[in-house]
C-alpha cells in the first residue's frame, strides 16, 4: 500500500487519505498528539491502530469521529512535525501473528468441541454467545431487591464461574467506577486482574481509579503493573504503578505474584 496514490487510498478501508492537519492536541515529553480532517471515505482504521505513511510509522490513532471526519493520532519523537497526507494501518506489528494464532486456538476448540459446551475460552465464548453470567453453587440474582449496581457488581464478580459479566452505558454512567471496585474485590479474595482496553491512556484511567478505590478499601501494598509504548513513561514516579515497555516485565511481574496487570490485547494474547 505505500506505493499506492492518495487517490488510491481512497478505495482502500485500512487506510485513511485526503489528511489536513487541524491543531495539536497535546505535547507531552516531546510526544505530540495531532488533530488531521480527512476525506469522504470510507475506513476500517480504529484506536488503537499504528498507522503508517510510505516507509515511515506515524503513531497511534487514539480518536476517530466518522461524522466529523477528524483523526487524532499520537506521534513519536521522531515524526512529530511530520503530517501525511495519507496513512495506513501498520500490519507488521511484533505480536498481529500471536492476535491471530490466540483467534485461531478459540475458532480451533470451538470446530471440535462445540461453541458452548463446557471447557476452554468458556468465558470469551460466553460473550460472543450472550449467554448471562453463570455464577458459583446456586446464586443466579444478578441484581437483589434494594441492592445497588455497584454492590452487584462486586458481589457478582467473584462468583462468576467461567463466565462475563458485560456492563455497558454511556460515558458519565460509572462503569470505570464500577470496574475499579470490582478489581479491588478480586483483589481482596486473592484473585489476579488483568485489564485489557483498545488503548492505554484507557487502561491508565482505570488503573488510576483502581488506586483510588483501593485507598477507599483499606487495601495495603497492592501494586500496578501497565505495559506502555516507549515515551509513554511517566517523568516521575506513581505510588503503587510500575510501567514497562516490553512484555516480559509485566508478565515476569505475575509470576512473582503481582496481582493486576493493564495491557492491550497484544500482551495478553
Amino acid at each position: 500500500m505505500k506505493d499506492l496514490t492518495n487517490e488510491d487510498i481512497l478505495d482502500e478501508r485500512s487506510a485513511i487519505a485526503g489528511l489536513t492537519f487541524v491543531e495539536r492536541l497535546s505535547f507531552v515529553r516531546k510526544i505530540p498528539t495531532d488533530r488531521y480532517s480527512f476525506d469522504k471515505q470510507e475506513t476500517d482504521v480504529r484506536v488503537g491502530d499504528m498507522v503508517c505513511e510510505r516507509d515511515e510509522k506515524i503513531g497511534e490513532v487514539v480518536a476517530i469521529d466518522a461524522v466529523a471526519r477528524t483523526v487524532d493520532i499520537k506521534k513519536t519523537k521522531k515524526t512529530a512535525e511530520m503530517h501525511p497526507s495519507s496513512v495506513f494501518v501498520d500490519k507488521t506489528g511484533p505480536n498481529s501473528d500471536e492476535q491471530a494464532d490466540a483467534l485461531y486456538r478459540l475458532g480451533d476448540w470451538v470446530a471440535f468441541d462445540g461453541v458452548s459446551a463446557p471447557g476452554r475460552y468458556r468465558a470469551a465464548r460466553d460473550l460472543l454467545l450472550r449467554i448471562p453470567p453463570r455464577l458459583t453453587g446456586n446464586e443466579s440474582i444478578l441484581l437483589a431487591d434494594g441492592e445497588d449496581t455497584v454492590t452487584a457488581a462486586k458481589r457478582i464478580a467473584v462468583l462468576l464461574n467461567e463466565s462475563v459479566l458485560p456492563i455497558q452505558g454511556p460515558p458519565g454512567a460509572g462503569k470505570t467506577h464500577a470496574g475499579a471496585r470490582m478489581i479491588c474485590e478480586l483483589i481482596q479474595q486473592g484473585k489476579k486482574v488483568g485489564i485489557t482496553a483498545m488503548s492505554h491512556k484507557v487502561i491508565r484511567h482505570l488503573l488510576d481509579e483502581v488506586v483510588k478505590a483501593a485507598q477507599e478499601c483499606g487495601i495495603q501494598g497492592m501494586h500496578c503493573v501497565q505495559k506502555v509504548n516507549d515515551g509513554d513513561v511517566p517523568d516521575t514516579p506513581v505510588p503503587g504503578m510500575t510501567f514497562a515497555i516490553d512484555n516480559a516485565k509485566p508478565l515476569a511481574a505475575l509470576r512473582a505474584g503481582t496481582q493486576l496487570v493493564g495491557e492491550t490485547s497484544w500482551l495478553w494474547s
